[in-house]
């Protein structure tokens, strides 16, 4: 995105006071508030729904980055490249930090009361209406502990091993257990009576809850960029940000507790679905991923990348095994 594209500007009732470039977007301040201009590349119906939920989710009483209607009356404005750009609200706030428990309880208060605003979207999204659904965890389960077994089957076929290959072969030893354990909990629990109620009702997850798409206004948060939003079991929302807030805090047992009160304490959470989020906190996710990227790459040259992730997730088994033992205790 390059200063060209300001020129789509002109299509909308914002006067500009000052511009600034960040990863190439612009932020824009105004008189009226701040907006902030990126190119958009997703399809003109997703734009739509996702505003219909945005707007829905406004009206509730949260902030969001809505997109802003052009001159005229449309989501998206071609540039003189011809690419589209969408014009967002935006706020003055300070970044979600990834190690501060108060801005990260913030982010979970705002995820949980979201939830419990958009548990029933039936009535908001048309049931022609194609929404995008989140994956059926019985299913992805079972195709990553085949992968595990593929990996391991290759690596015991391979001549000349090298550490990495010896110790991730010693780690699918003892993880393809956990991940056998882990769906059978999954398959002990009510997850696909609650996953067709999710797809009934419409239940909105937002996908991607990060700390980068978190912001920190006063004493709350704003949770942004929901490109990626489905129908999906909301539990399933909160454990994907609860497991990458724990993966970059080493498993901090502190943390976890307080960001499970403050989501149960928001929105109403049945014990069925706490045993879903205890089953995908047992399956080894994050050993998978390097197990599946190092089957999926070229076997000369060894990624430093992914062997530095495996030295993190062995580094982090403590403190992973202590959080899986405490919340999965309690809904056995």
């Amino acid at each position: 995105m390059n200063e060209k594209s300001l020129v789509v500007l002109d299509n909308y009732d914002i006067e500009p006071k000052n511009l600034k470039r960040v990863r190439g977007v612009y932020y824009i301040e105004t008189g009226t508030g701040m907006f902030l201009l990126n190119e958009y590349t997703n399809s003109k119906g997703r734009l739509e729904l996702l505003e219909k939920m945005q707007q829905y989710i406004e009206d509730k009483g949260h902030q969001t980055d809505l997109v802003v209607r052009n001159k005229n009356d449309e989501l998206m404005t071609q540039g003189p490249d011809g690419g589209f750009y969408i014009l967002k609200k935006w706020f003055a706030h300070k970044e979600c930090e990834a190690d501060k428990i108060d801005d990260l309880v913030k982010v979970t208060v705002e995820m949980a009361k979201i939830h419990a605003d958009t548990e029933r979207m039936e009535g908001v999204i048309a049931e022609e209406t194609i929404f995008q659904k989140g994956n059926n965890l019985v299913n992805l389960m079972r195709k990553h502990s085949r992968e595990l077994q593929l990996t391991a089957r290759y690596i015991d076929r391979a001549k000349n091993k090298r550490e990495f290959e010896y110790q991730l072969k010693e780690g699918i030893n003892r993880y393809y257990e956990q991940a056998l354990r882990a769906e059978q909990y999954l398959a002990g629990t009510s997850y696909l009576k609650l996953l067709d109620k999710a797809y009934e009702k419409k239940s909105l997850c937002h996908g991607n809850v990060r700390h980068h798409n978190a912001l920190i206004i006063k004493d709350y948060a704003v949770i942004i960029n929901y490109i990626k939003a489905a129908c999906d079991l909301q539990i399933v929302d909160f454990y994907k940000f609860f497991k990458k807030v724990m993966e970059k805090n080493n498993w901090n047992i502190s943390f976890a507790k307080q960001l499970v009160e403050a989501y149960d304490k928001n929105r109403f959470v049945s014990d069925e679905e706490w045993k879903v989020f205890a089953a995908l906190l047992l399956y080894p996710e994050r050993f998978w991923k390097v197990a599946n990227n190092y089957l999926n790459s070229g076997k000369a040259w060894l990624s430093e990348k992914n062997k530095e992730k495996l030295r993190m997730f062995l580094a982090q088994e403590t403190g992973r095994g202590r959080v899986v033992e405490e919340f999965a205790s309690l809904f056995r």
